[in-house]
């Protein structure tokens, strides 16, 4: 297969997908049509449906499979034998069920790319695209290596972020749970304490006390409404108007906003840098980007960005327009379009960006830290003085 025929065939997998998600992307394009807003509520709610019969398969798990794989091919062993030794030692049943449709169907002759087609839920536009390309120039090993270093640096930001919100979240959560117990094993028998002496409630006192009774007559109907809520918004992470919501308030947010939106960057820097050396056109790279993008304002803009390239344009022209590129980075791109060395800007920029998003994470650790701490105390000071306010003017009348 030829570079125009294979460039078709690319360009027109991402067409039949691109109509699902990016809708709206440009002024001049039309409003959503329901019946297809329906149609893609459907297919979510399928996808779902699979994700959770076939169990969750994390990034870890493609990593390692282009990984094993890459190594097999390289030392000769062939395609399909090579499937069937991966599916046999995998642990996990949804996925080894994926694996075996997949060996049954290059079996038959299907090439890899287009088997992995139908279970979209486990194996991403972006690895199918750059296994296609493999398959086409007979460097199916190199590209999975390539996938693999893909797959690696985002699990590695993806690990470094939670890692950088773990404390704090665990904090809280103890923090909470210590004055759930203290407002519902404590604070009644403070209560009972200060009406049997009959001792005058100062306002912050009986604000304490009034919340202590609140849980300790209702504290199943709280833990009721959290796990309420925490279903309700995992239902709603599934409605693309809700997603495209999430995206925009995470790209606002002070200072995270920043360290977010660096990290998406680094990820697009990294993905396509790793396209543009796998063999896959600019305009191809740029609609596996849009696809491929986290945040849909970012796949929104590398849209826009495809379209002015397929019309002859240039990737700076709209870069340059858009708020959510630094404008390093767009300067690097404009220069790396002009001289040919695209390649070699995408690289330096993704370890840029990439040891950025380190620092930052860093950063945010040593803020959230002393601040979480404040806050803390700052509750634990509240509610320990709003109990001792009037034990102390209890024990200057007993001692009169």
């Amino acid at each position: 297969m030829d570079d125009n025929n294979l460039r078709d065939k690319i360009s027109k997998d991402i067409e039949d997908k691109e109509r699902q998600y990016y809708r709206n992307s440009s002024d001049d394009e039309s409003g959503p049509d329901n019946r297809d807003r329906t149609e893609n509520q459907n297919a979510d709610r399928q996808n779902s449906w699979r994700r959770w019969e076939i169990g969750r398969t994390n990034l870890e798990d493609i990593a390692n499979f282009c990984r094993e794989l890459a190594i097999m091919l390289e030392v000769g062993i062939p395609l399909l034998a090579s499937l069937e030794l991966i599916t046999r030692r995998t642990r996990k049943p949804g996925l080894k069920k994926v694996l075996e449709d997949v060996v049954s169907k290059v079996s038959e002759g299907t090439p890899l790319s287009k088997a992995c087609e139908s279970h979209t839920d486990v194996f991403p536009l972006l690895f199918i695209n750059i296994v296609r390309v493999g398959e086409a120039g007979g460097m199916l090993d190199y590209s999975l290596k390539r996938l693999e270093e893909i797959f690696m640096q985002r699990l590695s930001i993806r690990r470094k972020v939670r890692g950088a919100m773990l404390y704090p979240v665990i904090a809280l959560f103890m923090a909470l749970l210590v004055l759930m117990v203290v407002f519902v094993m404590v604070v009644p028998q403070f209560e009972a304490l200060y009406e049997a002496n009959d001792v005058a409630l100062p306002a912050i006192t009986s604000l304490t006390i009034s919340v202590g009774n609140f849980l300790e007559s209702w504290w199943h109907g709280v833990l009721l409404l959290i796990a309420g809520l925490i279903i309700a918004l995992r239902f709603a992470s599934k409605n693309i108007l809700f997603k495209r919501l999430m995206d925009k308030i995470r790209l606002n947010i002070p200072f995270i906003g920043k360290v977010y939106r660096d990290v998406i960057i680094a990820q697009l820097s990294r993905t396509f840098e790793s396209l543009m050396k796998s063999g896959i056109p600019l305009l191809d790279s740029l609609k596996i980007l849009r696809e491929t993008a986290s945040n849909y304002f970012y796949g929104k803009e590398f849209h826009r960005v495809s379209m002015n390239v397929e019309k002859g344009g240039k990737m700076g022209q709209v870069l340059d327009k858009s708020v959510l590129f630094p404008p390093v980075m767009v300067d690097m791109l404009s220069v790396g379009e002009e001289t040919g060395s695209i390649e070699t800007v995408l690289t330096k920029l993704s370890t840029y960006y990439e040891d950025k998003v380190d620092n930052q994470l860093s950063a945010l650790s040593s803020i959230i830290e002393p601040l979480l701490i404040i806050v803390i105390g700052g509750i634990v000071l509240f509610v320990a003085v709003s109990f001792l306010l009037p034990y102390w003017n209890l024990v200057n009348v007993i001692g009169q």
